[in-house]
């Protein structure tokens, strides 16, 4: 408490501050070292006071996501968001494709969370707004991508960082792509340390500014990622599945910091997810882009008919060398990172109920629809009822799905069917008398 302490009222400018002292202090000896172990746990921080004529904090809405993120059309996304106060019970989701200018209504949800099919609308300004049914509190989400991808897609995986941000110590969980063509078999990128290298080593990843040089999708130069110093015994590795492609290529923009930056960039890959190693087929083995201002290329081309073509087991791996790669200054400085490939048989494709040809019967129903579709294959299944609220979920390997609906109320609904294996899907209206 502040006690007689008034200048600490009314004050806007006002700053608690912690002093640490003790067994962390920086010259505390150990084994005739500083002190690098012990911490302090805190939680829960909180400031009270008595209010004056202000009153309580008003009713607000903060969306979490989506946000700086590629998504695709026809797959569902989270919106996610908190509340303080009474916003009211129920609260609409609309988005818009214009950065806000114009809206459209997605649905309505009575939690703090609603599941978003992503509409058919392409668009680089994609926004979320959470109404609350008090007329006045609004949460508006960051921009966002909407891809609507095609047979003709040759993107398998993408990563732009833009959702990167502070500092990643190792042990360093895996980064998942940003965009994978088949959300079955997605793309992620592990800092792996070398075999044999100890959890001690010190290596890190963070933030950094980022690049629109081979960006996709119309993304912004955003965030990229920067490797840090030291990287003697660290590697990148992009775990890349193909299947469904040939021709592969893997390409990237680099910036070092300096010439005391990892200076050489070294290539191979592995068919069986990091046992063995191979460089065969590679265009170049190596690439040593030095500009401390600007964001270079690098391109590497799989030979056709490479191991590395229809591989669910592909790893790319980069190795640096060079400069201060031991030292704790100088990084390297990634962004944009993209898999490409041909479509080995049409590819894998992201089509309407026209192109992919599902069928539901009978058509009104009452307590039972049978979905036909045109295989087998662990197909994920939707049921959305005209405010966009899901309904039903369920998965299914069959090629023809008995679906039981009784539990819904009489109307009209949505039912959406995602092969996970194909990406193919399927959108089909129907009524429940």
């Amino acid at each position: 408490t502040f006690g007689s302490a008034t200048t600490v009222n009314n004050n806007p400018n006002l700053i608690f501050r912690i002093v640490f002292v003790g067994n962390t202090h920086p010259g505390f000896p150990v084994s005739g070292s500083t002190q690098v172990s012990g911490n302090n746990r805190f939680d829960n921080f909180t400031v009270d006071g008595v209010g004056g004529s202000i009153g309580p904090p008003p009713a607000t809405i903060t969306v979490h996501s989506p946000g700086n993120q590629i998504l695709v059309s026809g797959r569902h996304a989270t919106v996610a968001f908190d509340t303080i106060n009474n916003v009211g019970a129920t609260k609409t989701i609309e988005y818009s494709t214009d950065g806000g200018t114009t809206w459209n209504s997605a649905g309505t949800t009575t939690t703090n969370s609603y599941d978003w099919v992503v509409p058919a609308a392409p668009t680089t300004n994609g926004m979320v707004r959470v109404k609350g049914s008090d007329g006045k509190s609004v949460g508006l989400s960051s921009q966002f991508i909407i891809a609507v991808i095609t047979s003709a897609n040759k993107i398998i995986h993408y990563w732009d960082f833009n959702t990167v941000s502070g500092a990643y110590n190792i042990p360093i969980p895996p980064f998942a792509a940003d965009f994978s063509t088949n959300p079955s078999t997605p793309g992620s990128l592990a800092y792996t340390l070398t075999a044999g290298t100890p959890n001690t080593y010190k290596g890190y990843i963070d933030n950094v500014a980022g690049s629109t040089n081979n960006a996709q999708f119309g993304a912004p130069a955003g965030q990229g990622l920067r490797v840090r110093n030291p990287t003697d015994k660290v590697e990148l590795w992009f775990k890349i599945p193909t299947t469904g492609y040939k021709n592969i290529s893997f390409s990237y923009v680099i910036e070092e910091s300096s010439n005391i930056s990892p200076l050489t960039r070294h290539f191979d890959y592995s068919i069986d997810g990091g046992t063995t190693w191979s460089t065969t087929g590679l265009s170049i083995l190596t690439e040593s882009f030095l500009d401390s201002n600007s964001f270079g290329s690098a391109l590497i081309n799989f030979a056709s008919g490479s191991p590395a073509e229809n591989s669910a087991n592909l790893v790319f791996r980069i190795k640096m060398t060079g400069g201060l790669d031991t030292g704790t200054s100088g990084n390297n400085r990634y962004d944009n990172v993209t898999v490409m490939g041909d479509p080995t048989t049409g590819g894998v494709k992201e089509n309407s109920s026209t192109q992919w040809n599902c069928n539901l019967y009978p058509n009104p129903a009452n307590n039972a629809i049978m979905l036909s579709t045109p295989s087998e294959g662990i197909k994920e299944i939707s049921i959305f009822d005209l405010t966009g609220r899901v309904m039903l979920t369920s998965k299914s390997s069959d090629k023809n799905i008995s679906i039981g609906i009784s539990q819904l109320t009489p109307g009209m609904y949505t039912i959406h069917v995602l092969d996970l294996s194909s990406n193919n899907q399927s959108t089909i209206k129907f009524v429940k008398e």
